[in-house]
């Protein structure tokens, strides 16, 4: 169990360094230096483990994408695209409740790192004038923007899942698809049941339709949607175009220079931020930890049903990221089980325990993101969190004993 031990650790070095006001960047990149350290990396292996992190391609991506995220955001924001939304959503829906979980869910049929951040200012706009908490907020926001993430089959994870199992892509998302009704129940009855079911704020009087008024504030996000998931466009031009749209369509409605509200919206802190976590990407895959981790349990004999539980949870704790409990821990456990016939029951429990560790991951980037918007306190946000993930878990422990009776 040394190696537990060790990612355990530095893991929780993370925590108290957040919890004491450490930037966070510097607290990922703290805790990714101790867990090489505690690998026996050297000052050599170290610098290498910077330079894969600085030179990796994601690394450069991500930066890039999430600051055309932030920019779009405050683009849409300052030309009161996203007022314009929401007024006409509250118009048309008249629920707060629709609208606070259903604005992150349609963004999340959009596979986007970091896609919470684009999607929490439209939180913050549904329940504009209703007090609710910041913890609350950001748990709506978190939650609600991964609630496809079991079953759309453009998301990494899914794909990547269809491909090691060799299963047909419609069974699979048949099987799937009662996780996304159990994460939309679960959210809902923690989150959503104190709030008022009808919005209660007085609405603008426009002279547009709302429907109009609706489809044309969202149509530069549909662009987005259209050009990276129809036409297989990179994010980084669609957010581009998407941007350029937005401002195109929002040029008589700016208070501030544009060139200034692009300027304001970048954020250095949002970079090192991405350093932080890919550095502990990184120095997980360098030292081999999450395997040596799986290595353990299953030297200890342990019986298939909980290794599809623990192991795939804990990589998805540990990573934060749904391709990696996917690619590390999937090739470790499915050879202990027959995959023909019911063996799909222990994909979707492993699936739906590996995803549970993701989305309460404290390296988790939308949570990170999410948290840092609405400036929340994180017990608070797992005080939420922890009953929808159990109850994922418990879903796929049904669907799998339901498929092996």
């Amino acid at each position: 169990m040394l190696e537990v031990l060790k990612v355990l650790l530095a893991f929780s070095l993370i925590i108290i360094l957040v919890r004491i006001k450490w930037p966070l960047g510097v607290s990922m990149l703290t805790g990714a230096a101790v867990l090489a350290l505690l690998y026996g990396q050297g000052p050599s292996g170290l610098a290498n483990i910077g330079w894969l992190t600085l030179s990796d391609r994601m690394t450069i991506e991500l930066a890039i994408i999430l600051t055309l995220i932030t920019a779009f955001s405050a683009v849409l924001r300052e030309s009161g695209t996203l007022d314009r939304l929401t007024s006409s959503l509250k118009q048309l829906a008249h629920s707060t409740r629709l609208i606070a979980a259903g604005l992150p869910a349609l963004i999340g049929l959009l596979p986007m790192p970091g896609g919470a951040l684009f999607s929490a200012p439209m939180v913050d706009s549904a329940f504009e004038g209703i007090p609710i908490s910041a913890e609350r907020k950001s748990f709506i926001n978190h939650w609600f923007r991964h609630i496809w993430e079991y079953c759309w089959p453009l998301y990494p994870g899914v794909i990547l899942t269809v491909e090691l199992t060799g299963y047909e892509l419609g069974r699979f998302m048949l099987y799937q698809l009662p996780l996304t009704v159990v994460a939309i129940i679960a959210g809902t009855w923690v989150s959503l049941r104190h709030i008022p079911p009808r919005t209660t704020s007085h609405q603008a009087e426009t002279h547009d339709h709302p429907i109009r008024q609706g489809f044309v504030s969202f149509l530069p996000i549909l662009v987005v949607i259209v050009l990276s998931i129809g036409l297989g466009l990179h994010l980084i031009y669609a957010f581009l175009i998407g941007i350029a749209l937005s401002v195109w369509m929002g040029r008589k409605h700016f208070e501030h220079p544009i060139r200034s509200v692009l300027l304001k919206s970048i954020s250095l802190n949002t970079v090192f931020l991405i350093v932080g976590i890919m550095a502990f990407k990184q120095t997980l895959e360098s030292t081999e930890a999450i395997t040596l981790i799986a290595d353990t349990f299953t030297r200890y004999g342990i019986p298939p049903f909980p290794l599809f539980i623990i192991i795939p949870f804990l990589v998805g704790l540990v990573s934060g990221l749904s391709v990696a409990f996917v690619g590390v821990a999937f090739p470790i456990i499915f050879p202990l089980i027959d995959l023909t016939g019911n063996g799909i029951g222990y994909v979707v429990l492993a699936y739906a325990s590996g995803f549970a560790g993701v989305i309460l991951s404290p390296v988790h980037l939308c949570l990170i993101l999410t948290r840092e918007y609405f400036h929340a306190g994180m017990g608070g946000i797992y005080r939420l969190l922890w009953l929808p993930a159990a109850a994922l878990i418990v879903a796929g422990a049904a669907i799998c004993l339901w498929t092996i009776r």
